[in-house]
């Protein structure tokens, strides 16, 4: 028999919320009873496009857009190699996020994100592979993204292979 069995739901829940939180921070209340509280870990959480993720700071949860890049749409050739490439960028690592905009017509925040230990954005890395073009309008033309899509053009990698 599970040994969890007899707990009251209440510590249930506070055991499930540990494990998919992390460790609960305990506290003692006015009564001198303990209290408990999961701690929420801060970061990337959910990638739910490319270029597109829900971050967890210490109080909120913020949408986030990458700032000066699109990609290629769910039926569109390319999509699941961006994806899986924001995936394995930004899940489960430490980012530095740059704001370039508080917030679109759409409500998202527009960042640059540097993952740990890199010293270029993830932006201009999707674009020098090819996993999405840089969009003028929204950088007034920002050099370095500029450059990486010609090259990227140029040796035809990514959505540039498909034409």
């Amino acid at each position: 028999m599970n040994r969890f069995y007899y707990l009251p739901i209440k510590s249930l829940l506070v055991l499930h919320l540990c494990q998919f939180f992390g460790t609960p921070k305990i506290t003692f209340g006015e009564d001198n009873k303990v209290k408990e509280e999961a701690i929420i870990p801060t970061g990337v959480i959910r990638i739910l496009e490319p270029g597109l993720f829900d971050y967890q700071s210490s109080e909120y949860l913020i949408r986030m857009g990458l700032w000066g890049i699109s990609f290629p749409q769910k039926n569109q050739p390319g999509f699941s190699q961006a994806i899986n490439f924001c995936e394995e960028k930004l899940l489960n690592t430490k980012v530095e996020i740059k704001i370039k905009k508080e917030f679109n017509t759409k409500n998202i925040k527009l960042v640059e994100v540097y993952p740990e230990n890199s010293d270029q954005s993830l932006n201009l890395m999707c674009i020098r592979e090819g996993l999405g073009w840089h969009k003028e309008d929204e950088t007034s033309r920002h050099g370095p993204y500029v450059l990486a899509q010609i090259r990227a053009k140029r040796s035809e990698l990514g959505i540039w292979a498909n034409g």
